[in-house]
């Protein structure tokens, strides 16, 4: 298995993280590298936004899994702000 720290995602332009789609992360690698809170997270996790799997005693995010959420939430903000105009 990876550590938090070898090979989890690559650097885009900009110095941007790049989420591997086939790629496997946990909430502390998440946390670090996109810069959210393990609340946050987890939050997502719990109403079935966000999928993941436990494996032992470690709950595992797919790099797919991580985009689609990711673009759920700014649909989410951008119907938002639409409908506060």
């Amino acid at each position: 298995m990876l550590s938090h720290d070898e090979g989890l995602g690559v650097m885009a332009e900009g110095g941007s993280l790049e989420l591997v789609p086939h790629g496997w992360y946990d909430a502390k690698c998440l946390s670090k590298r996109l810069g959210l809170s393990f609340r946050t997270i987890d939050g997502a996790r719990r109403r079935g936004n966000l999928r993941s799997i436990q494996l032992g005693h470690v709950r595992l995010f797919k790099g797919e899994w991580v985009h689609a959420w990711l673009e759920l939430e700014a649909e989410i903000q951008e119907k938002g702000k639409k409908m506060r105009m």
